[in-house]
């Protein structure tokens, strides 16, 4: 479950932000995930809460904004948005395609007190 090694990280992170600003409370904490991310989104709440229990985070909300796989033909130039894992270029049919986001996992935003 490499949600939990995860979840630490976005929490130490936010905790770190929160007490160089002076900040007393984390009351959210918002995340951009790829679709391929391998991110199991209720895993991570679920490690983010028993994690942040006793800190300036407990009872923070997790949000997390999916994002879409994009992809670009190596043939064609054409970028567009992946469905599934069938990477087809709907433009010209080629299979060979660049993954250019959808892989990754980034902390947007906090709200704090």
């Amino acid at each position: 479950m490499h949600e939990l090694s995860v979840a630490q990280s976005i929490l130490d992170s936010a905790l770190r932000h929160a007490e160089e600003r002076g900040f007393q409370r984390i009351l959210s904490v918002h995340l951009k995930i790829g679709r391929l991310s391998g991110i199991e989104v209720e895993s991570l709440r679920f490690c983010f809460e028993v994690l942040s229990a006793e800190t300036m985070a407990r009872s923070a909300d997790l949000t997390v904004d999916l994002l879409p796989i994009r992809g670009k033909c190596r043939q064609c130039g054409r970028e567009f948005n992946l469905e599934e894992v069938d990477f087809v270029c709907p433009g010209c049919h080629n299979r060979d395609i660049e993954v250019v986001s959808g892989t990754e996992m980034l902390m947007d935003k906090m709200e704090v007190e």
